[in-house]
């Protein structure tokens, strides 16, 4: 697996040798949320849809989540 940062913009990409996957960290949005959970659900992570509405609700500064350049959550 190759990594390659490029700090001059904020999009990554990370390729495993047959596909680049161009991605961006950023502060998670409200938007966020329902994608993230089904996330969490398919990676088996029991976590509450609603617990992670209150979490966001509480202090959202500190979430953050890796988007895909086509919009699609891949990471918290």
């Amino acid at each position: 697996m190759i990594f390659n940062e490029t700090f001059n913009n904020k999009y990554f990409s990370l390729s495993d040798g047959t596909e680049d996957i161009r991605y961006e960290i950023r502060m998670m949005k409200r938007s966020d949320i329902p994608s993230l959970y089904a996330l969490l659900t398919l990676n088996k992570w029991n976590m509450e849809l609603s617990y992670l509405e209150c979490v966001f609700n509480t202090d959202p500064s500190g979430l953050v989540v890796v988007v895909k350049d086509d919009g699609e959550v891949i990471g918290q």
